[in-house]
């Protein structure tokens, strides 16, 4: 029953940014969670996103729609608002359902 309810607050939070105004990400990024980090650089002119974790550094193209982050088309995380410069992103499920976890905090550099 939590889960139905932190679901509930996860959807009513993406319903009132997507009517407030539409989330804009240009520019890096620290995303966090407890395991470890990745930088993020979000070309917002491009459309592009390089993720870099470690040595490892991945391009994807992203769109935000209503809320949510799209890599490659694919709706991949919600994004919440938490303060002017801090996001919290929650995973999409392949089912579409949105997890009730903080999957990363990021944090604008």
């Amino acid at each position: 029953m939590r889960k139905l309810s932190n679901l509930g607050a996860i959807f009513v939070l993406t319903t009132l940014l997507a009517a407030c105004g539409s989330i804009s990400l240009n520019g890096k990024y620290t995303a966090r969670n407890n395991d470890h980090s990745i930088e993020m650089d979000f070309n917002e002119d491009a459309n592009l996103l390089t993720l870099k974790d470690g040595q490892h550094e991945t391009i994807s193209e992203y769109t935000i729609k209503e809320g949510q982050l799209l890599l490659n088309d694919k709706p991949t995380y919600t994004i919440v608002e938490t303060n002017a410069n801090t996001y919290e992103l929650y995973r999409i499920q392949e089912d579409g359902t949105i997890s009730d976890q903080v999957s990363y905090t990021l944090q604008k550099k």
